[in-house]
């Protein structure tokens, strides 16, 4: 069992405007350390956390803004410790234990629902991922599987992997269907592989390295298609990395992602016998990153990066060693994932939506979205002591990308957060022409003499 994994959680900003004085609100301060975002949250790394949401999500101008963006970070990162325990399940350990629940103070880390009962990004993120018939994508390797953690074996499913631009429309060339005969019990089963990136010739390639450093950083992981894996060599200036196309091809670039630790002296070498070697580029002034490098066109079956010269301490380590005869732009810098999980008869057994960008962790693009234009059909009634709504929130087929939608019951008078309140689903996406109903539920008492009013509220909410 992995036990107390954890991070920062940062509350909505409901939450947060009724422990934080208004004078302490922004920028950060000593008060926000109090409520351990600041050294007193040791490991938790509020630090980091407060660095992810900048360089990934942008700077924010204000409190309100912070907290909107950290909800996208917080349903990211508690997915991804359930879904990465997942994809390698029994393999490691036998289970996830989370620190923790709820925090008995109101905090800005290590929760899933806050001090006052607030489902926030990060519940609904573990929650998606913890759900017992379960489809997944790795963004290490761009496989998707299917985690069945029931009692018994799941029979012909279908399996449906979209992707989307940022407009909303999906491309065709990127998506996939596949079909599973069984998926046993307590199982993660492989069901595909997206290839987000098809005019790469180097995408699952052989490979072959001077050194590595063991699993998890073997030669393979430079060409799986994910920025989530990588091979590291050992430290020592003269390095060296191979794909092996196959065949002899045309080709006249190469991309490499580079990882900390990359080359300051390097060169493209291309041979027809892994023998013989023609220099195609060289620098001597790398300076890591991404490097998209170009050269006259060559016909060659293998491509080495020769590691001449280390800038740091480290060896050399590349994400990504992509190799290209053309290369155009059928993916925004930003899209999204949209899986689906199907029985035989077509019941939707689970669905999964991601974001994803060619810049890595950089995902400021989905703060140009256009304004949701979302609408919204709900009925509430009353039984048992329970008030409950259905609601029904639809994306017109002409409309944007409506992203992370929260739905937050208040009360009319004041327009206040209605808590606690028992939800199926909340902060999901919907692409052009989708909906979902949402089925809500909360103790009549709550409302005293006042009235229930839904607020619903997508990431580009304008």
């Amino acid at each position: 069992m992995r036990t107390e994994i954890g991070t920062a959680v940062f509350t909505n900003f409901e939450s947060f405007k009724k422990f934080m004085p208004q004078d302490s609100w922004w920028p950060r301060n000593e008060m926000w350390d109090k409520h351990f975002f600041g050294p007193s949250a040791l490991n938790a790394g509020p630090d980091t956390y407060m660095s992810t949401i900048d360089k990934s999500y942008g700077p924010s101008q204000g409190i309100e803004e912070f907290c909107r963006k950290a909800q996208l970070l917080n349903i990211e990162v508690n997915k991804a410790m359930f879904e990465g325990w997942q994809h390698n399940m029994w393999n490691d350990a036998s289970g996830v234990l989370t620190w923790m629940s709820q925090s008995a103070y109101p905090s800005m880390v290590w929760q899933t629902y806050d001090y006052y009962y607030d489902l926030n990004g990060a519940y609904w993120g573990a929650k998606k991922a913890c759900e017992p018939i379960h489809v997944q994508w790795n963004s290490g390797d761009n496989s998707v599987k299917v985690v069945n953690t029931t009692s018994n074996a799941l029979q012909t499913l279908n399996v449906e992997a979209t992707v989307f631009n940022m407009d909303g429309k999906p491309v065709p060339s990127m998506s996939l269907k596949k079909s599973l005969t069984t998926v046993p019990s307590n199982s993660a089963t492989p069901a595909l592989t997206l290839n987000l990136n098809p005019e790469n010739l180097a995408f699952k390639a052989p490979m072959t390295a001077s050194s590595d450093e063991g699993d998890g950083k073997l030669p393979a992981d430079a060409t799986d298609g994910g920025i989530g894996s990588r091979w590291s060599s050992l430290y020592s200036d003269d390095q060296w990395i191979i794909v092996d196309l196959g065949a002899s091809k045309t080709f006249n670039q190469v991309h490499l992602i580079w990882e900390s630790a990359f080359g300051k002296a390097y060169k493209i070498q291309v041979s027809d016998n892994k023998t013989s070697w023609r220099d195609v580029y060289s620098t001597e002034d790398g300076d890591g990153g991404s490097d998209f490098l170009e050269f006259p066109a060559t016909n060659a079956r293998y491509v080495r990066m020769l590691g001449v010269k280390r800038a740091s301490q480290w060896g050399y380590s590349l994400y990504e060693f992509e190799v290209y005869n053309q290369r155009s732009q059928n993916l925004s810098n930003v899209h999204f994932v949209e899986l689906k999980l199907r029985d035989n008869k077509g019941k939707l057994l689970s669905e999964n939506f991601y974001w994803r960008s060619l810049k890595g962790s950089d995902y400021q693009d989905l703060n140009t979205l256009p304004k949701a234009q979302l609408k919204v059909v709900q009925k509430t009634t009353e039984k048992a002591g329970k008030v409950r709504m259905n609601v029904t929130v639809s994306n017109p087929q002409d409309a944007p990308v409506a992203l992370a939608i929260r739905l937050m019951p208040t009360f009319k008078s004041s327009g206040q957060q209605i808590l606690p309140v028992m939800m199926t689903d909340n902060y999901f996406s919907l692409m052009k022409g989708q909906s979902k109903t949402v089925e809500i539920e909360f103790d009549k008492s709550l409302l005293g003499k006042d009235v229930v009013e839904l607020k619903v509220e997508p990431y580009n909410r304008g």
